[in-house]
């Protein structure tokens, strides 16, 4: 498997970071953080009051200059938005319950409205959607819940070996009982 081209993906609080960094190191190949490339490219934008805005369309024109030749791992949200289909091998997008990414959003301090965007993403499947849509039967999905590094990183390394797309397993409307839930999960 050495020598793959693999982006990660996910809802923010996801851990596209933390697993890509440990797929890296089991792959033998370098880790990128996508907004960090794309900063040293000149393509996140400064926002008036918050985050910085990845320039997902300019730098996807682009990215080719700045991704190594070989094998590698990039993470981040726009993902989809930034790599073309054809720089990358494979796509894993990590899923994790809202219930669970709820807490995440409240221990890294994300707003109300910040914390509701990112769990109506996750609810309605965004991410995941997004990288279909971008990368077609690349895309394998890998549900984080509840499981540890090492085994995030065995099954999504086990995905990649697979050889055909992997997702659809993931469903959190089952978690919908009434009303309230939705309001819990969407903006």
């Amino acid at each position: 498997m050495k020598g793959l081209r693999v982006g990660i993906t996910g809802s923010p609080a996801t851990g596209k970071k933390t697993v890509g960094k440990a797929l890296a190191v089991r792959l033998k190949v370098p880790f990128f953080n996508l907004n960090e490339v794309a900063a040293k490219a000149g393509f996140l934008i400064p926002a008036k009051g918050g985050e910085p805005k990845l320039d997902a369309r300019g730098f996807s024109r682009v990215a080719g200059r700045h991704l190594p030749e070989g094998g590698f791992v990039i993470s981040g949200v726009f993902l989809a938005e930034a790599i073309p289909s054809r720089f990358l091998d494979y796509v894993v997008v990590l899923r994790c319950n809202p219930l669970v990414l709820s807490e995440r959003c409240d221990q890294r301090g994300y707003s109300q409205r910040k914390k509701k965007e990112n769990l109506t993403a996750e609810f309605l499947d965004a991410c995941l959607g997004g990288a279909l849509e971008a990368f077609g039967d690349k895309v394998r999905e890998v549900d984080t819940t509840g499981k540890d590094l090492r085994t995030v990183v065995k099954e999504a390394r086990s995905a990649l070996k697979e050889g055909k797309a992997a997702f659809g397993g993931v469903d959190w409307l089952a978690l919908v009982k009434g009303p309230e839930d939705v309001f819990r999960f969407m903006v």
